[in-house]
């Protein structure tokens, strides 16, 4: 794999970089690269717009540099949020929790549920995980889900939607059961992309569902969904107004033009209708 002291770039990035189109590629990273890929140097090209999540220095640079490129968002560290309730599989649950950290410092991983029994068979769980995990393994998943990780008991699932929508995570899994399904979904409003039931793992959306799997973190997804085509696609309105029609819109115009108080907007509409009258 691509990192420091090592020259070779990732087979596996590039036959996907191939795959995907790509006919560029630069081998860079963290705070630089976003310098560059904004500004330009001698061998990188400067880039309209830049997009895609990747370490806490690379994103502290795409932030920096937001002011002066174009950029879809300020994703990571990585989020999941578990709303279930029994009979859910406390063991699935578990390892989707620890499946989180893996993606690195200040991973959140989040269980709400109305269920007192089923957090505490969960939080066994976990802990038979990191029992069971080879030791570096052990004392990572530990760290951040000390840090990092939360299972909140609430009395009913309207509480837990509410909790869902006040953080707006990254992955939602929803585990309750398939009669209450509809009427959950129609109550969240704020989420990156959501899972439905234990075969919708957020581990597989991170390989192979076929959605884009860059979302929205922080909280973000309170206001945007995950990279779509339309961060590739760049709108331009135009206007080709007639006569007959700017007669008729430039009434309302004029209203606002007052009530702003510009004149020089009004005037600029004033000056047409004179020429008009003149013709």
């Amino acid at each position: 794999p691509m990192g420091r002291g090592n020259p070779s770039i990732d087979p596996g990035i590039l036959v996907a970089s191939k795959l995907a189109g790509a006919f560029r590629i630069y081998r860079i990273g963290g705070a630089h690269a976003a310098a560059a890929l904004a500004y330009g140097t001698n061998t990188v090209e400067k880039t309209d717009k830049i997009v895609g999540p990747g370490g806490i220095w690379w994103s502290a640079g795409k932030y920096v540099v937001s002011k002066d490129v174009c950029i879809d968002m300020i994703a990571g560290p990585s989020e999941i949020m578990i709303l279930a309730e029994t009979p859910s599989d406390p063991e699935i649950i578990a390892y989707d929790m620890v499946a989180q950290s893996e993606h690195g410092d200040a991973s959140i991983s989040i269980l709400v549920t109305n269920s007192k029994s089923l957090a505490e068979e969960v939080l066994a769980s976990i802990e038979d995980i990191i029992r069971d995990s080879p030791s570096k393994a052990r004392n990572f998943i530990i760290k951040n889900l000390l840090e990092y990780g939360a299972i909140m008991v609430v009395d009913n699932l309207d509480y837990a939607v509410e909790a869902v929508n006040l953080f707006a995570p990254e992955h939602l899994e929803i585990l309750i059961n398939k009669e209450k399904i509809p009427q959950i979904l129609s109550k969240i409003r704020n989420a990156g992309s959501i899972y439905i039931g234990e075969y919708a793992p957020t581990a597989l959306g991170d390989y192979c569902l076929g959605t884009n799997h860059v979302l929205p973190t922080n909280g973000l997804a309170r206001g945007r969904g995950g990279l779509s085509v339309l961060d590739y696609v760049k709108f331009i309105d135009i206007h080709f107004i007639t006569l007959e029609g700017f007669l008729e819109v430039v009434k309302d115009a004029l209203i606002l033009a007052d009530y702003e108080k510009f004149l020089f907007h009004k005037r600029s509409l004033e000056v047409r209708i004179n020429k008009t009258s003149r013709r």
